[in-house]
């Protein structure tokens, strides 16, 4: 059945990323309009914002008028402001309220993405490995990261577990429970290279990006590249290649031409992204793992084969990794899912 007019309040929700910012206008379980942009070609969050409203969203009175906004964005945020690492931009909260005239929250992308993951039917989501189960023993979290043009990475606790206190964090309440939501960094972390051939890789990338390498370099659309020229060395780019080389090219010429250069590529990065999940998974004590980011949905046959391996592959707690439940996201939007939650709950807060 189709809301009433002013029955459910209208909400203004963002996903920002690196490369794509999506928004949308919802009124409970209705989109009313939706419209992704390009990161890259705009001058700024406010920007997007404005031309959504002037040329998709037409008159908002109809609906009762805005009462309230939540925008994911991919940088940390602390006080209503963000730093958008892969982007350049500043983003503030307040600015976003004004601009809005209705109650505006800002949170990191995985954030929203986190708020998500219980809300999440099982349609839109493939099992990995582990146990088939979305729900963690008590006391235990939910570990979400995903690669896209960075790698998010969040963790959902239950308060009931010992790992952080009410106090530390606020909580959001989903699907009749609460959970405390918190966003990393966890992404920007130190790579750490498992064998000879992965310190030689290491040793490559910081003579292009530095001493530090974060598993970011390695784990996103940009760090799928950056494998395929590893590999590549001094050969030519192989047939069907142009430059520059984009992470479509990689995954369509493994999956549709067999090329191996393309297909160790994938494979390196499944490895070290199963490596990085366990890594947050021991970190938090999770129970079950999410991966979602806009990469992972075009990787699933290699994840399928590659990911289980590398994922338990830490020594004495390879059993414990055993019993960890892991899905992939295959919704396409879960960050917008995630901010039209947490917008629905700012507004019944006021």
């Amino acid at each position: 059945m189709n809301s009433k007019p002013y029955e459910a309040p209208l909400a203004l929700i963002g996903d920002l990323g690196a490369t794509h910012t999506r928004l949308a206008l919802v009124r409970g379980d209705e989109r009313i309009c939706q419209k992704n942009y390009s990161t890259q070609t705009a001058t700024s969050l406010e920007a997007v914002i404005q031309e959504f409203l002037n040329q998709e969203a037409g008159d908002l009175t109809q609906y009762g008028g805005l009462k309230g906004a939540c925008f994911g964005v991919a940088g940390h945020v602390s006080q209503g402001e963000a730093y958008l690492t892969n982007v350049g931009w500043a983003v503030n909260e307040s600015k976003l309220q004004s601009l809005l005239g209705a109650p505006t929250l800002l949170v990191n992308d995985f954030y929203a993405q986190a708020v998500a993951m219980p809300l999440l039917r099982q349609e839109s989501l493939t099992h990995i490995c582990g146990p088939q189960s979305l729900k963690p023993e008590l006391g235990r979290s939910f570990a979400v990261l995903g690669a896209g043009s960075g790698l998010g990475e969040a963790i959902l606790v239950s308060p009931q577990s010992d790992a952080i206190t009410a106090r530390q964090q606020v909580s959001t309440k989903l699907a009749n429970h609460e959970w405390l939501v918190v966003p990393t960094e966890g992404g920007h972390c130190r790579f750490a290279p498992r064998n000879e051939e992965e310190v030689k890789l290491n040793r490559w990338l910081q003579d292009r990006y530095g001493e530090h390498i974060s598993v970011e370099r390695l784990v996103s659309g940009a760090g799928l590249v950056d494998l395929f020229y590893y590999f590549l060395g001094e050969q030519d780019l192989p047939v069907g290649f142009s430059e520059p080389v984009k992470g479509a090219q990689i995954t369509t010429a493994a999956f549709e031409r067999n090329c191996q250069i393309s297909l160790k590529s994938l494979k390196h990065f499944v490895g070290i992204y199963a490596d990085e999940a366990a890594n947050l998974t021991l970190k938090s004590n999770a129970g079950v793992v999410f991966l979602s980011g806009g990469v992972t949905p075009h990787l699933l046959p290699i994840i399928h084969k590659e990911f289980p391996a590398h994922f338990v592959k830490k020594g004495r707690y390879q059993s414990l990794l055993a019993n960890v439940s892991v899905w992939a996201v295959t919704k396409t939007d879960p960050g917008l899912f995630g901010a039209q939650a947490l917008a629905e709950r700012l507004i019944q807060s006021f």
